[in-house]
């Protein structure tokens, strides 16, 4: 395609990132794959470092120096930003946009440049645990997204994104950007396996490990054929409560965290792993698509996952099992997934979800799609 129609897409990115994560983030990796397809180039930041240009990144630095420079620091984005779009003959600028206070002025870029070409990739509404901080978030952003004309509101589950903003159905663009995909290996279930990844920050995870204490409880003979890593970061408060219940609990060597990995450990890890964990509060504001549910299951593994509605819509018996947002409910669920562990078929698990990838679903839907608005 690119050979063809030779054009060009220009991604602005509202966010810092440290040296060489960019190229390993989700963004990242959407960016390695759109690049078999069509010309991409990319505006950055970089938490420390000067700028650096080449064929297919802008870096740009930026500016942190305490609370009092926060401001100038958006000032600072914006500017560059602005300097990329004018600089860069793109035939189509995407912005990444969350509910977030630095991206309360996207309406600028529109009004700035009339003529281009602009798509918005929208991500969740805020999951701010104030009400009326989620409430103002999200109305700068359903008041920003007013400005433009096409606007991603995914294909998988529900359409949550479209309902929330208000976006009609003519500046809804459906489709999908996939989940990375890291291979499959063959699982063993001597031992269960259990692998939660994401951030820990307000999930309440710690239920999960007093859930597993309870589940021991009754279970001890599992003492011996249980494992629990945890992978991602999050807030110091949200990990010490983790941290503190492994200890409490007497879990240390059971349960395992490991904080923020790099993708090649990561994928190590679900390789290695023969159970996924999705666990958040029931909350309405955590009703969105669950990045770690997919990647999950496209490598092939059942999974233990609250009720969001994202998950009831997608997860099938032969795909895992549910559990509330609590110890008891997980450790109850848990004891249901071992009892039926042998039904699970990771090859079939995989072979239902891996249409979800983002190799597949970036070549099949989303350029597609991105063409189209380009030849408009």
């Amino acid at each position: 395609m690119q050979n063809k129609n030779n054009k060009t897409i220009l991604i602005i990115m509202h966010f810092a990132f440290n040296d060489g994560q960019f190229e390993k983030s989700l963004t990242g990796k959407v960016v390695e794959i759109l690049k078999k397809h069509i010309n991409v180039y990319c505006s950055f930041y970089k938490n420390k470092g000067t700028t650096s240009i080449s064929k297919e990144f802008k870096e740009l630095p930026y500016r942190h120096s305490g609370p009092p420079k926060q401001f100038l620091n958006i000032l600072y984005m914006y500017r560059n930003n602005i300097q990329c779009i004018r600089s860069t003959s793109a035939d189509l600028v995407w912005i990444s946009a969350t509910a977030s206070i630095p991206l309360a002025g996207l309406f600028i870029y529109r009004i700035l440049f009339p003529s281009k070409k602009f798509y918005i990739q929208l991500y969740t509404p805020s999951v701010n645990t104030s009400w009326l901080k989620r409430f103002m978030l999200n109305t700068i952003l359903a008041v920003n997204l007013k400005f433009y004309k096409y606007i991603f509101v995914g294909n998988v589950g529900n359409n949550r994104l479209q309902k929330k903003f208000g976006i009609p159905d003519k500046k809804a663009l459906k489709a999908g950007l996939g989940m990375p995909d890291y291979g499959f290996k063959p699982k063993d279930y001597s031992t269960i396996k259990l692998l939660y990844i994401g951030t820990i920050t307000q999930r309440e995870v710690w239920k999960t490990i007093k859930g597993i204490a309870l589940f021991l409880k009754s279970k001890p003979e599992y003492y011996s054929k249980l494992k629990y890593d945890i992978i991602g970061s999050g807030k110091d408060n949200d990990v010490k409560l983790l941290t503190r219940e492994i200890e409490e609990r007497n879990l240390g060597g059971l349960v395992n965290y490991h904080g923020f990995l790099p993708t090649e450990q990561v994928k190590e890890y679900i390789g290695d792993a023969n159970v996924g964990i999705n666990f958040l509060p029931m909350v309405g504001f955590y009703n969105n698509s669950s990045t770690k549910t997919l990647e999950y299951l496209i490598a092939g593994l059942p999974v233990i996952s609250t009720r969001n509605p994202y998950c009831l819509n997608i997860i099938r018996e032969e795909h895992g099992v549910f559990c509330d947002d609590t110890p008891e409910s997980f450790a109850e669920a848990l004891s249901q997934l071992i009892q039926r562990i042998n039904t699970f078929n990771p090859k079939k698990i995989r072979e239902s979800f891996i249409k979800y990838s983002m190799e597949e679903v970036i070549k099949t839907d989303f350029v597609p799609k991105l063409m189209n608005i380009i030849n408009q």
